[in-house]
């Protein structure tokens, strides 16, 4: 098989051209153009497309290139790339081709990776139909002489050379096994001549690594001895799809499962898949408050350790009334919004111990709205806060005339504190298969 360009008028297509020998008999040429004139009756997503043939010698079959090669290889050299889900998407592909051989009476008879293109990542077709053969109803095909892939075949196939749709379901059992071992032949160091011994004593492929238990359970029936009792391809296709679609919702929740782990690494956590720890309460232990001359050591002591500023975020002086009184009506301590203020998209307001009327950290009624309002502009005309400098406020009482400014609309309840957030984020190559798999 050779990789080739066939132009059609002004249009330049990629092919693989399969050739037959210059010097061959006219048997050989006939079974050679044999194998395109079945081709060119399947019309399938999933099964290499016949483009032309050139009759004149030597013959020539143009088919469709499938440019990353043949699966088995592709397997090989793509193993770490290749998941589960992936793998379980060829065999569903590969099974919706061979449902249509089945509905149009046709037998393949050479089932194996070797003999499946990979046309894109996610997408595989069935090819080589030099063995493909038509079938009557109720009736097989006996081939007479010739190699046949003996590992692959059935124990009816092997003993008395009959092929039959049934035949085609032990070789897609061994297919389905060499996808799911990234391209391990079968029956390896097993002698052509051993394998049939081994399969009338029972023994089956084993179980590929992190293959699922109903898709090996799959395989076996498909390895059934008894041909009858094997499933048919309507039925195959029908149960890989189920397992593809379980296996991708198993995706989803692993990797659902991650992201909490990762989230939870980020609260500082263990890593373990529990939630990230709560947020701090809005009602706690009125006797943990502190006094106005501890909160002030307090953030003496934190300028030492995190070097974070003490504010509340705020949208207007209004609110940020309303959460002053809120907070002292509840003990809440002003250290529980210590966070840094590059964490909000937002301004940071600073409060300073005031001193008025004899009174320390008391705000008066006629400094209200006024003097927020000038604190915000002062504090939105510097670019940044100095992060050495700690402020506190004080949560003594404030005049009920404050409660006048807020809006009508607010409801009489503090808005709620913003928590700082995180994100996560054509040359003539040949391309040819060796005959080790094959046996007279």
């Amino acid at each position: 098989v050779h990789k080739g360009t066939c132009r059609v008028r002004d249009n330049s297509v990629p092919v693989a051209v399969k050739t037959c020998k210059a010097d061959a008999d006219m048997a050989t040429a006939e079974k050679f153009l044999e194998e395109a004139y079945i081709m060119q009756q399947f019309e399938h997503p999933h099964i290499i497309k016949l483009i032309g043939v050139c009759s004149d010698s030597p013959i020539w079959i143009v088919m469709e290139l499938a440019k990353l090669g043949e699966l088995r290889a592709y397997l090989k050299s793509n193993q770490p790339r290749l998941d589960l889900a992936t793998l379980i998407l060829y065999t569903s592909q590969l099974s919706k081709a061979l449902s249509y051989l089945e509905s149009k009476k046709f037998v393949h008879r050479d089932i194996a990776a070797r003999n499946v293109l990979v046309s894109s990542h996610t997408c595989v077709k069935l090819a080589d139909f030099g063995l493909s053969r038509w079938v009557e109803d109720q009736s097989f095909y006996q081939a007479s002489k010739g190699k046949l892939p003996i590992k692959w075949m059935s124990p009816e196939s092997i003993n008395f050379r009959r092929f039959t749709t049934a035949s085609d379901v032990w070789m897609f059992g061994v297919c389905m096994w060499e996808i799911l071992m990234y391209g391990v032949k079968p029956f390896m160091g097993v002698k052509n001549n051993d394998v049939i011994g081994k399969i009338e004593n029972g023994e089956r492929l084993a179980l590929p690594p992190n293959c699922p238990p109903r898709l090996y359970s799959l395989m076996s029936q498909c390895w059934a001895y008894e041909p009858s009792k094997r499933p048919t391809f309507k039925e195959i296709k029908e149960t890989l799809n189920e397992i593809l679609i379980e296996e991708r919702d198993q995706q989803q929740e692993t990797m659902r499962r991650e992201n909490r782990r990762v989230q939870a690494m980020s609260w500082g956590s263990n890593g373990s898949d529990d939630p990230p720890p709560p947020k701090p309460s809005r009602f706690p232990n009125t006797s943990d408050s502190m006094s106005n001359n501890s909160l002030a050591s307090t953030a003496v002591m934190g300028s030492e350790r995190a070097s974070v500023s003490t504010y509340i975020v705020a949208q207007n002086p209004e609110v940020l009334v309303h959460l002053l009184k809120e907070n002292e009506s509840r003990g809440l301590n002003p250290s529980v919004y210590t966070t840094p203020a590059s964490a909000f998209n937002t301004l940071a307001v600073d409060f300073k111990i005031k001193q008025s009327d004899g009174t320390d950290g008391i705000l008066s009624a006629g400094n209200s709205t006024h003097s927020l309002n000038s604190e915000l502009a002062n504090s939105n005309s510097q670019n940044s806060h100095s992060s050495s400098d700690i402020n506190t406020m004080s949560t003594a009482s404030y005049p009920s005339t404050l409660n006048k400014s807020l809006p009508r609309n607010f409801g009489g309840r503090a808005g709620k504190l913003s928590k700082p957030g995180r994100k996560f984020a054509g040359s003539s190559e040949e391309m040819g298969s060796s005959e080790e798999d094959l046996s007279a």
